[in-house]
């Protein structure tokens, strides 16, 4: 918040305003007193209206609930996504290892903002929309050189379209491969936040920077209403 500047009367005598009588100094003194009050007044109801946090991502209203889906992990375990997560605060992100951009920059952003945290504990759950390419041990390697704790889910394309279709968003689209077998998938850049109260609150777009998801996540973590 910037200092207000008020301005302060002089203490020599008024000068008369033309054509009337002069104000006396205990007149304008009063004045500039209740400019002031009125002033601060002011302030202090617009900072009480910022009560609220202002988040990068979208607030959900009303929250959904935690989406529910089985897959396998990177040890080709079934992992039961909501019974898994829990109760704990988990980042979902939908991708695949093969992604040129949005997928690279994003996992590497969350790991040095999960690196940040203070006090925090958080789930970074990568769900991949190439399950034909993306193996358990590819995943595990690939998620692996951002972090380690970093869990990695894959299964067949009508099971990620299910698990694409919990979380609200759109089915993956994989292009036609070209002559020497690669393709990119089309897929949505969402990153979902779900809170301890189990409930999905937020939903980011693509570019979120590291500092900011460090805000977010310990602003979710010291709101009460989501534990």
């Amino acid at each position: 918040m910037t200092d207000l500047e008020v301005p302060v009367p002089s203490t020599g005598p008024a000068a008369p305003p033309p054509g009337g009588t002069r104000l006396g100094l205990g007149f304008v003194v009063g004045l500039a007193v209740v400019f002031v009050v009125l002033l601060l007044g002011g302030v202090a109801l617009r900072a009480g209206s910022t009560d609220e946090p202002s988040w990068y991502g979208t607030e959900l209203q009303p929250s959904r609930p935690r989406p529910e889906f089985v897959l396998r992990d990177m040890q080709g375990r079934a992992f039961d996504f909501a019974t898994e997560t829990g109760g704990q605060m988990t980042v979902l992100f939908y991708g695949y290892t093969n992604c040129p951009d949005i997928c690279p920059i994003t996992l590497s952003t969350l790991a040095e903002a999960k690196d940040e945290l203070s006090g925090v504990a958080v789930d970074v759950v990568f769900v991949t929309v190439d399950p034909a390419r993306d193996t358990p041990d590819l995943l595990d390697r690939y998620l692996g050189a951002f972090d380690p704790d970093f869990v990695g889910l894959t299964g067949s394309l009508d099971e990620i379209d299910d698990a694409l279709e919990a979380a609200g968003l759109p089915p993956a689209m994989p292009e036609q491969p070209d002559g020497d077998g690669s393709y990119e998938v089309g897929h949505t850049s969402r990153v979902l936040l779900i809170t301890p109260d189990d409930q999905l609150h937020l939903m980011y777009p693509f570019g979120v920077r590291q500092d900011q998801w460090v805000q977010e996540l310990q602003a979710a973590s010291n709101n009460e209403a989501w534990q």
